[in-house]
């Protein structure tokens, strides 16, 4: 197997291949913890969240895929 074979049976993709963007991985990850009973777990996770959206590299594909997913519903309610 190839360096590129490998590569490619390594991506993630967003073109609905029945393979989940790495945006949506992300988003589910953070479900839980936003969720969760400790105070600590979720604002770290709202830290995270942060932190990843204000670094350059966020996507305006991540942002739609957090309001898709009613992320923002979960934030407001631990704030």
């Amino acid at each position: 197997m190839s360096l590129e074979e490998g590569d490619n049976s390594m991506k993630i993709t967003e073109d609905g291949e029945g393979r989940p963007s790495l945006n949506v991985l992300f988003v589910e990850a953070i479900k839980s913890p936003l969720l969760s009973s400790n105070s600590q777990v979720q604002f770290n996770t709202l830290d995270l969240i942060f932190h990843f959206l204000s670094s350059e590299g966020a996507l305006d594909k991540l942002i739609q895929v957090l309001v898709e997913e009613n992320i923002a519903d979960d934030v407001f309610e631990i704030l």
